[in-house]
């Protein structure tokens, strides 16, 4: 995982589509970071579901209007594939298996002896370790055919797709540029939204488990409204209702925080923090049901938490636009 500034030599996009909205944000210089775009737009239900395409005429209609209104057209974005259709898998590699010819290998073997939830997939790799018996890689994988439809939305709208990442590297990413983790340490992100919790483990740096829960109804209690150009995503319904609907993800939390902690490290390794970060109403009444549930120090992400002036001024539901900025194009 490059954990590196990008170059700044040609102006690049970073556009998030989730369920619920399209953000966009664009960097104009990285040392420091000046942002000189940014904004969204809250989408009507049914467009898009679980990440994904429901209803494309409708959805290239908005994304259109956003085009022309924030004139990013024919702009070069990088992108976000939606957390449900990724898959972060370790995967040890025989020892025959030569360096340059790991991708070669994945490409054979995926969906024969490399098994994913879907059949065809996009992927990439990191190699972590290297001995004579084995190579221990980092495997990415994502549904192609979603992929592939994101891909095509954005170049109807006259938008070039030149790169895409992962939600929880690039949100780590802006968590390691500024300076919130340690090597050696474990820690996990978690993203909660308005409709969904991901989340990421990260031991050293380095990516290890990734899980998506879904949460809630868009259509219940939740309506978007415009002033202007600017739209926001109201609740006007329960909250206790709204809180009560991440009872199972914060079941789900726990077990993963006990497997990973207690099965995968023998309770050698313990999660050092969970960092918490989203566009969620009551993010920080659930960071604190969370906590019960959990043993670890929680910390939501927001203004004046980091060591650099990299995220201070930036609302955390941009966390991860930010963080995908930070991505270098190879």
């Amino acid at each position: 995982m490059a954990l590196r500034l990008p170059s700044m030599k040609s102006k690049i996009g970073n556009l998030i589509i989730k369920d619920h909205v399209i953000r966009y944000i664009e960097v104009k210089q990285a040392s420091p970071f000046v942002i000189s775009k940014q904004h969204e737009r809250h989408l009507p239900h049914g467009l898009i579901q679980q990440g994904k395409i429901v209803d494309e005429e409708s959805l290239l209609f908005i994304l259109d209007e956003c085009v022309r209104d924030w004139k990013i057209k024919k702009m070069k974005v990088r992108f976000i594939v939606p957390d449900n259709q990724v898959v972060i898998r370790q995967q040890q590699l025989p020892e025959h298996v030569k360096e340059e010819e790991i991708r070669t290998y994945l490409f054979m073997e995926l969906g024969a002896t490399i098994h994913l939830p879907f059949e065809e997939a996009i992927f990439d790799y990191v190699i972590h370790q290297k001995t004579e018996k084995q190579t221990e890689i980092t495997l990415f994988a994502a549904r192609e055919d979603t992929v592939v439809s994101y891909m095509e939305l954005m170049k109807k709208a006259k938008l070039k797709p030149v790169v895409a990442d992962l939600s929880s590297l690039s949100t780590y990413r802006l968590f390691f540029q500024a300076d919130l983790v340690r090597s050696q340490a474990h820690y996990m992100v978690l993203q909660v939204d308005s409709f969904s919790m991901n989340a990421s483990l990260f031991a050293n740096h380095r990516p290890v488990f990734m899980r998506h829960m879904s949460v809630g109804e868009y259509c219940n209690g939740w309506t978007v409204e415009q002033e202007g150009e600017k739209t926001s995503l109201q609740f006007y319904g329960d909250k206790h209702e709204q809180i009560q609907a991440f009872y199972e993800a914060i079941q789900e939390l726990e077990r993963i925080v006990s497997f990973y902690q207690f099965s995968i490290n023998k309770g050698e390794q313990l999660i050092s923090k969970v960092f918490v970060t989203g566009d969620h109403p009551y993010i920080h009444e659930l960071m604190e049901q969370m906590q019960e549930a959990v043993s670890i120090p929680f910390e939501v992400i927001n203004h004046g938490m980091s060591r650099q002036e990299l995220i201070d001024d930036v609302k955390p539901s941009f966390h991860l636009p930010l963080g995908l900025a930070l991505k270098e194009v190879r």
